[in-house]
């Protein structure tokens, strides 16, 4: 597939909190250790999700930084960016608070956690 190819969407901002917020509830109240696994899994979709079309935009506006179109976008992403910035850094808290942390250790290894 061509960069030309690939699709743009602004992110919503106010749908990816609220999406966050659910698989962080999800991940602090899980009984089991798959609803964490699962929580985790949801997360780093969302953050992949806003990540691709950060990196369609910024190149985009690097391309062409006339562009109109992909500077108030460019401009959007900076605005958000600290947003998202904050709400991993509750998912990364969840993580090393986790009473499932040792089983998440085993499973993707102690590297997950030296954000810590």
């Amino acid at each position: 597939m061509k960069f030309s190819e690939y699709t743009y969407e602004r992110p919503n901002m106010e749908e990816i909190s609220k999406k966050f917020a659910e698989y962080l509830n999800k991940m602090t109240e899980a009984q089991m250790v798959e609803e964490v696994k699962e929580s985790i899994h949801l997360i780093n979709e969302l953050r992949n999700d806003f990540g691709t079309m950060y990196n369609i935009c910024y190149i985009r506006h690097s391309i062409n930084t006339a562009d109109e179109f992909f500077q108030t976008e460019q401009d959007y992403m900076d605005e958000i960016e600290p947003e998202i910035e904050a709400l991993v850094s509750r998912y990364y808290h969840e993580l090393v608070t986790s009473s499932f942390r040792k089983q998440l250790e085993m499973e993707w290894g102690e590297q997950l956690f030296f954000f810590s």
